[in-house]
């Protein structure tokens, strides 16, 4: 009997599980299930375009990848070129010496020739590799098309709650869900659990890190690759940067700038920490030099929870430095 009895509770729970939606949808007005429809539609949209944009990505990182590759082919052939010039300076021929030494002349020339060549060979297998570049851009569009899925299933599990429940929100009433905001280094969006999910940026969104060179070394910065390792074996960022701070105290061009400690480390084929010149020098706790992004002024004009005790205080309200005030002034309107 007992038996019997949890089969029936079974089947009854398995019919439910099948049954609720369909009682859910019938309880909806033809209204209400064409604006779910018309999300659902809307969601699916932005899908196809989400993936279209991936596919782009990627084509122009690997087309990147093919101009970067070329490009360091052609720095080692002119290394080459350079030495194997050095090679014909240091060993040619002044006509006044016997066969024997013209041979080991030209013996030497090829030898030195040959060398010129190896290190060229070796140093494009090691630093010109187009295909880890390609696996690189693959593997962001993966990345890519993946979160495009997530989002799209958030989406369309979102199209009843903005038609019913729309009372859920986050960061204690300051965000409805999809919407994105700043916090600290990171930009977040709040999701329908009411949770907000947050990641973090480049360069602490900052949208510009680019500084040039001369610029850059006239206002006592350091413009250089970003590079680790020991000093026979270093490796760099395939970008320059103006580098602020360190152990000699570079600093950044003028008051449009910022010495920006939190940003994204590149990944680097290496597993000894600390930073270094391209010679393999140490340079202490470096920064880099980005440029402060030109927002409009909004919020009510003092943001509370921003501290300034420089000098130009109070300073104006951005929804870059206070973007809490601005949303909920933004909401007042």
């Amino acid at each position: 009997m007992g038996k019997c009895l949890g089969v029936i509770l079974a089947i009854s729970l398995v019919i439910l599980l099948i049954l609720a939606p369909l009682v859910i949808a019938a309880s909806f007005t033809s209204e209400e299930r064409d604006m779910i429809k018309d999300c659902k539609k809307e969601c699916s949209s932005t899908k196809r375009t989400e993936r279209t944009e991936c596919k782009d990505n990627k084509n122009a990182c690997k087309d990147e990848c093919k101009t970067q590759y070329l490009g360091c082919k052609q720095n080692y052939e002119d290394i080459y070129d350079s030495c194997k010039q050095g090679c014909e300076l240091d060993f040619h021929i002044q006509g006044n010496e016997s066969r024997t030494e013209q041979r080991q002349i030209k013996r030497d020339q090829k030898a030195c020739i040959k060398v010129c060549s190896k290190e060229k060979r070796s140093n494009q297998r090691e630093f010109c590799n187009r295909g880890k570049c390609n696996k690189e851009c693959t593997s962001i569009n993966n990345a890519c098309v993946r979160k495009g899925n997530s989002d799209y299933k958030e989406c369309k599990e979102g199209c009843q709650f903005s038609v019913f429940n729309n009372n859920i929100t986050c960061e204690d009433g300051k965000y409805k869900p999809g919407d994105e905001f700043v916090d600290g280094c990171e930009i977040c969006q709040c999701k329908y659990s009411g949770e907000s999910e947050c990641e973090m940026t480049e360069f602490c969104n900052f949208p510009d890190a680019e500084v040039d060179e001369e610029t850059c070394l006239a206002n006592g910065g350091y413009y250089d690759r970003l590079c680790q390792g020991p000093y026979f074996r270093i490796r760099c960022s395939s970008d320059k940067y103006c580098i602020c701070g360190g152990d000699d105290g570079y600093t950044c061009p003028d008051e449009d700038y910022v010495c920006l400690p939190d940003f994204i480390e590149p990944k680097l084929p290496t597993d000894i920490p600390g930073w270094k010149t391209t010679l393999g020098l140490p340079m202490g706790d470096i920064s880099i030099c980005a440029k402060k992004p030109e927002m409009p002024n909004c919020g009510n004009g003092t943001c509370e929870s921003m501290s300034c005790d420089a000098e130009g205080c109070p300073e104006p309200e951005t929804i870059y430095n206070c973007p809490e005030d601005c949303a909920i002034f933004a909401d007042e309107i």
